[in-house]
């Protein structure tokens, strides 16, 4: 059977090239627009300033803070942070000072931050009606980057700090309880407690030093203090060997040695915060160098070159997307195999377009033998004939999913062919809204008997079979609606009707019914069901979606599909090569109309 292929995707070039006047129309409108709106807008003089920050990459290795070239990720990501909300509100903060709070939209609307491709360089421009206020906003919005970078940079240590206070705050209360203890288990000894209060007092004089230390930012002046610190600990090390010697017992041994491992504790964690506040003010940040805004210079007026720039690149844009929108959403056929993928089913023939080889005729393949196009009806004849012998077709419908498509041109000059070519064909004008396949064949309708006169019987098969001459003794029968008063349906669906085509089925080689549009008119589905199997003709540039419509009602109907026919393509230059070879078999036998009855097999 067959199926439906969702894919055939345009392609934004082949959307741009079908819908090429529907781009450059918005193109042009976008063109006259931005114009218009350059010549209407009033001119306001504006200032630009601008500031250039230099930006550096810190790396710490082996727990040193080194710098490097800034690469290109680390500019950009300083980038995104100079526009975030953080800094902006930081700005804000500056700019205002004391006075009232500044609109942040409105500083961000008027800050563009620009990188200077491959290098470390960044500019911070802002634009303003007030010169003075221009270089203000720059200039504030580039002292929070700053300040906020810096920020970062000392987050780290200042969370180091303060959990180095929480711990230096557990042992100073640590050391209050064992003192507390051990004075207690000393108090009736004279000796130990004269020791404990020497002791106390180099504890006393080492807590008050190391504070001192911290804050000491005299190389020689801590130099002194470490000396006496030094000092102080060898004392209280004699002290609290004096006092390992005194009967204070195990358990006032164990708090003496608990007591020397916290000072020595304590003394490490404030050594450690002061190298690392040192440290944090050391240490660099991603800023190098600021160079401020000094002056704000006029923004030059934007030149009409620029506004037509804009405008076809915004036209573009509209265009392009409109027209790949039109093409998605009516995708249509460009070339004569593309239906394949949709239908399942193949290429039985490709018609060239009349007009492109000058033809006045419908009837190609009667008044134009060599012609590509007649050849190529010749050409869907034959792949009919294979198909139906592979399927064992007698009776085929020639149907399109609506009009326009060329479906009576294709089944008038495909009949012909096949019957030139040797077979007994008739053609059943089943179209009883138009009888175009009538008009093409006989010149007249409606006075001759046809199937409404075969239905109502009063007229047999060969009085309604009316003859076309092909010359040498070919002929082609035609039988068309009559001229009784009888609804298509009605008269279709009736069983004289399926008698009709029965014995069609006997008396001919092939059996070709032309059928109104399947998606149009509601009896050409009983049409296609009578029949062995379907042709589809299809026109070049006809929408994808009548296809897969046309498919979906073919599946319900249960008919096979045998092929399709692309119609009105494009001439290409192979399709002429055959003219020549054609000369010498076709010879000048034309085509006339007579009024004798069809020859049929047996006759």
């Amino acid at each position: 059977m067959f199926t439906i292929d969702s894919g055939s995707e345009p392609s934004l070039v082949v959307a741009a090239w079908r819908y090429r006047w529907l781009v450059v129309t918005v193109v042009a409108i976008a063109v006259a627009s931005g114009l218009i709106l350059h010549l209407l807008r009033p001119s306001e003089p504006s200032f630009q300033a601008q500031a250039t920050l230099l930006i550096q990459e810190p790396v710490v290795t082996n727990e040193v803070v080194a710098l490097q070239t800034a690469s290109e990720q680390f500019v950009a990501a300083q980038v995104e942070i100079i526009r975030s909300n953080l800094v902006m509100i930081e700005a804000a903060a500056i700019i205002a000072g004391d006075g009232p709070s500044m609109d942040l939209d409105a500083i961000g609307g008027s800050i563009e931050v620009v990188r200077t491709p491959q290098s470390p360089l960044i500019n911070i421009v802002a634009t303003h009606p007030d010169p003075n206020q221009a270089a203000a906003w720059v200039n504030g919005v580039a002292e929070a980057y700053r300040l906020v970078n810096r920020r970062q940079v000392t987050q780290a240590s200042t969370s180091g700090l303060d959990l180095i206070d929480a711990q230096l705050e557990q042992i100073d209360t640590r050391l209050r309880e064992v003192d507390e203890q051990l004075a207690t288990l000393r108090a009736e000894d004279p000796d130990v407690v004269a020791i404990a209060e020497q002791a106390g007092a180099a504890i006393a004089r080492i807590a008050e030093l190391q504070p001192q230390l911290a804050e000491a930012t005299d190389s020689d002046q801590r130099a002194e203090i470490r000396a006496q610190i030094a000092d102080l600990r060898s004392r209280l090390e004699v002290y609290l060997q004096v006092q390992q010697t005194t009967p204070a017992g195990a358990e006032g041994q164990a708090l003496q040695e608990e007591q020397s491992q916290l000072l020595d504790r304590r003394v490490q964690l404030l050594t450690r915060a002061d190298q690392i506040a040192v440290d944090a003010d050391l240490a660099p940040d991603a800023l190098a160098l600021l160079q401020p805004a000094t002056a704000a210079v006029a923004s030059p007026a934007p030149r009409p070159f620029r506004v037509i720039a804009v405008a076809i690149a915004l036209g573009l844009f509209v265009g392009l997307g409109l027209a790949y929108a039109l093409a998605t959403w009516r995708r249509s056929y460009a070339g004569r195999l593309e239906p394949e993928r949709f239908l399942g089913a193949p290429l039985l023939a490709e018609v060239p377009d009349f007009q492109e080889e000058g033809l006045k005729s419908p009837m190609a393949v009667r008044d134009a033998p060599r012609s590509a196009t007649a050849e190529a009806y010749r050409f869907a004849a034959s792949s009919i004939e294979v198909a139906a012998r592979a399927n064992n077709v007698k009776m085929l419908t020639i149907t399109s999913s609506t009009l326009g498509h060329g479906k009576t041109t294709s089944v008038v000059n495909t009949a012909l062919a096949a019957a030139a070519q040797g077979r007994s064909v008739v053609v059943v004008d089943c179209d009883f809204g138009n009888q175009e396949a009538t008009q093409l064949l006989v010149g007249a309708t409606g006075d001759s008997p046809g199937i409404t006169d075969i239905v109502e019987g009063v007229a047999d098969v060969s009085e309604a079979t009316m003859s076309v001459s092909l010359g040498n003794d070919v002929l082609l029968s035609l039988i068309g609606r009559g001229t009784q008063p009888r609804l298509a349906a009605s008269a279709l669906g009736s069983d004289a009707a399926r008698r009709l085509f029965s014995s069609l089925r006997d008396s001919y080689d092939l059996v070709i019914v032309d059928t109104p549009p399947l998606l149009q008119v509601a009896y050409a589905s009983a049409l296609v069901e009578y029949a062995d199997g379907v042709v589809i003709v299809i026109g070049h540039r006809s929408q994808v979606g009548e296809s897969q419509d046309l498919v979906s009602r073919l599946k319900l109907i249960g008919t096979p599909l045998l092929g399709y026919i692309y119609n009105r393509s494009p001439l290409r230059p192979e399709m002429t090569a055959s003219e020549g070879s054609m000369m010498d078999i076709l010879g000048d036998s034309g085509f006339t109309t007579t009024g004798a009855r069809s020859r049929r097999r047996g006759a």
